[in-house]
């Protein structure tokens, strides 16, 4: 992905997510506080590895863009139908690299605006395909529409990013030895 086409708060939740893992320096780089009402649109989904991912928490922006509580609630049944299972191989994916991805959408609103989005999985802890957990960032990339509460069911995938590191390719050494 290029990193500077996505939303500030989609590369600080990335950024802080490469700190926390191991070997990384926690400390370093921004904080909450310096991202206001980043907190609002962060949410955890479980895995249960049945093609379920289920939201374990989600934030007050959250609650307001979808119009409802969505703990509890299946994070695919935001999606359309169409697009739910190349979003669930997104989340697989994340969890074999072990890497965030960043899932572009946009949806109509009830008012009949539409709206692009930028949704964020970060596999947190030692996720598995069997129990995974994410943490996720659900962020509003075009100016906000007047109305805006989202239909279930209206998400429409554009695009999907990875965020792997890539890795270093082996070098080969030849050594020359004169008898």
């Amino acid at each position: 992905m290029n990193a500077a086409n996505a939303h500030s708060y989609t590369r600080a939740l990335i950024d802080a997510w490469k700190r926390l893992a191991p070997g990384g320096d926690i400390d370093a780089g921004p904080h909450a506080a310096e991202y206001p009402g980043l907190i609002d649109n962060l949410f955890v989904l479980s895995c249960s590895g049945d093609a379920d991912l289920e939201f374990r928490n989600a934030g007050t922006g959250m609650e307001r863009l979808f119009g409802r509580d969505l703990i509890e609630h299946d994070f695919l049944s935001l999606w359309r139908n169409d697009n739910r299972v190349e979003v669930m191989a997104a989340a697989a994916d994340a969890i074999d690299a072990h890497a965030p991805v960043v899932l572009r959408t946009s949806a109509t609103t009830i008012g009949n605006e539409t709206v692009e989005l930028e949704f964020t999985l970060a596999p947190i802890g030692n996720s598995t395909s069997k129990q995974a957990r994410f943490l996720g960032l659900c962020q509003i990339v075009t100016r906000a529409p007047r109305a805006l509460s989202l239909p279930h069911g209206s998400l429409e995938l554009h695009s999907i990013e990875r965020h792997t590191e890539p890795k270093p390719r082996p070098q080969l050494r030849l050594v020359v030895s004169n008898p």
